[in-house]
């Protein structure tokens, strides 16, 4: 045994062209599934990994491919989005070339449509569908033991294909995330923040799952599969923001998709942290029909200072064509009260809206608008609207070339694939409006500078990534 060789496993997140030129301010998340897969190898003698983020360290492609062969992996495993396919597979066909290591591909785009990664001519061993750790771990000790990885959740192969979505249900099994300080600090959120310290982010997860059945959703934007919500348990979630303090960590920012979605989970919380004497200052995403005032003040009283908020759009018959409410009709009024709160809590407030909706028009987009100042949220972030792979929207489609049109776009880019009752040029004339409408206001101005002032002079990273929002400001209104 102790002349046993070490395998070899790469771990690596690619990261697109596109996603590099869309021109917007682009946050720098951890990439969960593979930094637990990382934590799990590390509790395995006979694995040696490296992990290499082309989001927080890129490199061209060439030294990257160079890097790699080097190091001489026996197993790849890597993460993709529909917009990183063309560069995975490129990645992959080197390596199967010249080490022929195995290669696993996981994420969004091989969940979703995981015969573009299992063919004939493709370099990829398998892919495993959904959330991978608990299945990586039985794929590698199958293929340690010579036998054939049957019955492996979500595991699909030319030899076999297992149809489920691979799912963590219990979600403490997973070992907290290791970080170097170094690494840490690569990855930020940028938004200004009433917090006037130099920023240390932390990220963690303590659920994952959301039940709710929004069209566009899809895992470019979510951390996990599923409408069953899985939650941690408070005091492994309690040891884990400690070590992250410990590395000087001062910020969170819980990952969730939906952490307000079970009030009792966010309560358990809040309360775990203010029962150990934790401080500590996070944010979340939330939604507006599933806080009350109670829990605000619970949260605000726990170091919750910014929520973020996908509202979307303003009008029922989008709402509902969407299925982001099941009461659209008081979807509106639901959002004004829950905005209203947090401003007096001083939880500040982001307030997210989609442009190009199914069934939306221009005049959709004005009350939108609108909507946003009556909210009065201390920042606005919009998207294209997107049906990406995986999404219960794209399934619908029958039209192969639109779905390969689809592959090529980018929500946060000029949009190649229009869904609204707008042609294309208006919905890109609105998406710059609403915009400008919203942050070229001199009132707006004003309170911005004197609230996040201070911060931005301690965190200037954050301001001079903002500054590349000034493109969209400033593009022309044909």
């Amino acid at each position: 045994m102790k002349n046993r060789k070490k395998i070899r496993i790469f771990l690596w997140r690619p990261m697109a062209t596109v996603v590099k030129e869309a021109g917007h301010t682009r946050d720098i998340r951890v990439p969960f599934y593979l930094k637990y897969i990382e934590a799990l190898l590390k509790t395995k003698i006979f694995y040696e990994t490296y992990f290499f983020d082309s989001w927080i360290s890129p490199l061209p492609f060439e030294t990257l491919i160079s890097g790699v062969l080097k190091w001489k992996p026996d197993i790849i495993l890597m993460s993709a989005m529909t917009t990183e396919q063309d560069l995975v597979l490129s990645f992959a066909r080197e390596m199967k070339m010249k080490l022929n290591p195995y290669i696993v591909a996981i994420g969004q785009d091989p969940s979703a449509e995981p015969w573009r990664y299992i063919h004939a001519d493709s370099p990829v061993d398998c892919v495993i569908r959904g959330e991978p750790e608990l299945s990586f771990l039985e794929l590698l000790d199958a293929l340690e033991q010579g036998q054939t990885p049957l019955g492996v959740p979500g595991l699909c192969s030319m030899a076999f294909a297992d149809q489920s979505i691979a799912r963590v249900t219990d979600l403490d099994l997973l070992p907290a995330p290791g970080y170097s300080r170094e690494e840490l600090l690569k990855y930020k959120i940028f938004y200004p923040l009433t917090f006037y310290h130099k920023l240390v982010w932390g990220h963690i997860l303590t659920t994952r799952g959301c039940p709710h059945a929004c069209v566009f959703c899809s895992q470019v934007t979510r951390e996990s599969f599923g409408a069953q919500v899985r939650c941690r348990n408070p005091g492994l979630i309690i040891e884990e923001i400690k070590a992250l303090q410990a590395l000087g960590v001062n910020m969170l920012y819980i990952a969730d998709d939906d952490f307000t979605c079970l009030a009792n989970h966010v309560r358990a919380f809040c309360n775990a942290l203010l029962g150990a004497g934790i401080r500590i200052e996070w944010t979340s995403h939330a939604r507006v029909d599933e806080l009350s005032v109670d829990l605000l003040k619970l949260m605000r009283k726990a170091g919750c200072i910014q929520l973020r908020f996908g509202i979307e759009s303003s009008s029922v018959e989008v709402l509902n064509h969407i299925k982001k409410s099941k009461r659209p009709d008081i979807w509106v009024q639901q959002a004004l009260e829950v905005f209203q709160s947090a401003r007096a809590l001083k939880i500040d407030t982001l307030a997210m809206f989609q442009v190009g909706c199914p069934r939306e028009t221009a005049q959709d987009v004005l009350n939108n608008i609108q909507l946003s100042r009556d909210l009065r949220p201390d920042l606005l972030q919009l998207c294209y609207f997107t049906a990406y792979p995986g999404s219960s929207y794209y399934a619908q489609i029958d039209d192969s070339r639109l779905k390969e049109k689809i592959r090529e776009t980018y929500h946060y880019q000029d949009h190649p694939v229009n869904f609204s009752q707008m042609d294309m040029e208006t919905t890109k004339q609105m998406y710059v409006l609403f915009y400008r409408s919203f942050y070229l206001r001199l009132s707006y101005f004003i309170h911005h500078l004197l609230k996040y002032g201070l911060f931005y002079l301690l965190n200037r990273d954050v301001f001079f990534e903002l500054t590349s929002f000034k493109k969209i400001l400033h593009k022309k209104r044909s």
